[in-house]
């Protein structure tokens, strides 16, 4: 039987050794965690992502490609980034089959939809000390043609105006 001969300086070194090397890797551990929970908007910003591209994805939608964003308001708050999002594009040209998604208003419920969300998207950014003026938002008109998704309790509504080849995006996330 062979005895061990460790001294008490070696018996201290390894535990100490020990030691570092699980508080290195719980430290290693808990920043991955949070680098992983805090980095989705980063990592997609970084890929140089847009409003747009966070609804396509969000939405599982096609988006037109040459979208210039005018602007985009956003009151996300929340661990799930509740709250609504508005964006306004300017658009070249919307492919045919983008354009075989849309519908017309006939009787106005997208329009009314639409603003009820706008109003809530309003007031949310104001309470978040964000400054709407709202005279100089641009929005659609009831000559729009619409596309409207709901997916759980969110809702997104589109609308596309031919004669300014605008798109207008807003979303309301629960």
């Amino acid at each position: 039987m062979r005895r061990n001969n460790m001294t008490n300086t070696q018996k201290a070194i390894k535990t100490t050794a020990i030691v570092i090397c699980a508080a290195l890797l719980a430290a290693i551990i808990i920043w991955g965690m949070c680098w992983g929970i805090t980095s989705g908007k980063s990592y997609f910003k970084h890929k140089g992502w847009t409003p747009i591209n966070y609804c396509a994805e969000r939405w599982d939608i096609s988006l037109p490609d040459n979208a210039k964003i005018e602007y985009s308001i956003s009151t996300q708050r929340g661990f799930h980034n509740e709250g609504e999002i508005y964006t306004v594009c300017q658009v070249e040209k919307l492919s045919d089959s983008f354009k075989d998604t849309l519908t017309a208003d006939t009787d106005g419920k997208y329009l009314a939809s639409f603003y009820t969300i706008l109003e809530k998207t309003i007031a949310s950014a104001k309470s978040l000390s964000k400054e709407i003026n709202v005279d100089t938002l641009n929005v659609p008109n009831d000559k729009c043609i619409w596309y409207k998704k709901v997916k759980d309790n969110d809702t997104l509504l589109l609308a596309f105006d031919s004669a300014k080849n605008m798109l207008y995006i807003i979303e309301d996330i629960m």
